[in-house]
């Protein structure tokens, strides 16, 4: 069995030999190695492993290897393990991120999709990408009803001139009149039509005059801190959130009162925010010094004064 090994090439990736090759012990190599005669793929040593219909040891090839990998022997070609239509050209066929597109069809994770277009192909926010005028998800499957001309997207979450989508385990579509707002900063948040969205599903609790954003798992509104979608810490009625802004990592400061907005927020009783000064996960304003921790033990304080 002979193996090419060429380098990841998330863009544009040609199945030849155009990039260095390295020999390699037909039994070493991954995820392709020969079992009873038979070559095999297997990713993962605690995945079932698959034979690769029609392929021969003693000529098999290793054309390519990243999130997918794809083999030839004896005129055949396949993806993981998945046999290629007959009659693919290496010369043409191209990677780009996790698609195949080649002349005998467009594959997502080796799994059959539609054609690509490849002058009019854009990876956009995951797990989106613009296949000329429809989306595509990372899966491969077309995002129905959106539009690509006009969408925009961020983390999970995206629109076009008339709706809203949010993609995790299941998609979630909803139409919209006015606007779209969709928030890089912290994940899964969306204002539609002036309403807050959490992981599509509407919260009426929250007020999205007052929303804001302030890291990935934390963001608010004039009740208080609201930590990967759940109500957390309230705010003093005299908060001012027009102020309200990240001093470093999870430190939180209205330019008044200061928080550490981690799993379990804290607020520092007598801290001088105007003063204040952060160093890695320590912050004091001179006459205070407080240490927070990322992770929190039982019920453990987030911070302690040192």
């Amino acid at each position: 069995m002979n193996f090419r090994a060429y380098s990841f090439i998330s863009v544009g990736a040609v199945l030849s030999a155009v990039y260095t090759c390295h020999a390699y012990a037909a039994d070493s190599i991954r995820p392709y190695k020969t079992e009873q005669q038979k070559v095999v793929y297997q990713r993962y040593s605690n995945h079932p492993a698959k034979t690769l219909s029609g392929a021969k040891a003693e000529d098999f090839e290793l054309l390519y290897k990243g999130d997918f990998a794809v083999g030839a022997s004896s005129g055949n070609y396949y993806c993981n393990a998945e046999k290629l239509p007959s009659g693919l050209d290496t010369q043409s066929a191209r990677i780009l991120d996790n698609f195949l597109v080649t002349n005998v069809g467009s594959f997502a994770s080796c799994k059959r999709t539609v054609d690509i277009d490849l002058e009019n192909f854009q990876a956009l926010n995951h797990p989106f990408f613009r296949n000329g005028d429809t989306i595509l998800l990372v899966t491969g499957e077309v995002l129905k009803g959106a539009d690509g001309k006009t969408f925009k997207s961020a983390f999970g979450q995206g629109y076009d001139a008339k709706h809203y989508f949010y993609v995790a385990k299941d998609t979630v579509t909803i139409p919209y009149q006015k606007q779209v707002k969709l928030y890089d900063e912290c994940s899964g948040w969306a204002a539609v039509d002036n309403k807050s969205y959490y992981s599509g599903e509407a919260r009426g609790d929250v007020d999205a005059a007052s929303f804001k954003c302030l890291t990935f798992n934390a963001s608010a509104d004039k009740k208080g801190f609201l930590i990967a979608g759940k109500r957390s810490l309230k705010f003093p009625s005299d908060v001012n959130m027009k102020a309200l802004k990240v001093l470093q990592d999870n430190f939180i400061t209205d330019g008044h009162y200061v928080w550490f907005a981690g799993i379990s927020p804290y607020f520092f009783k007598g801290i001088q925010a105007k003063t204040a000064q952060v160093k890695g996960m320590t912050i004091s304003d001179g006459q205070q010094r407080w240490r927070c921790e990322n992770s929190q033990t039982d019920d453990q304080p987030m911070c302690e004064k040192q």
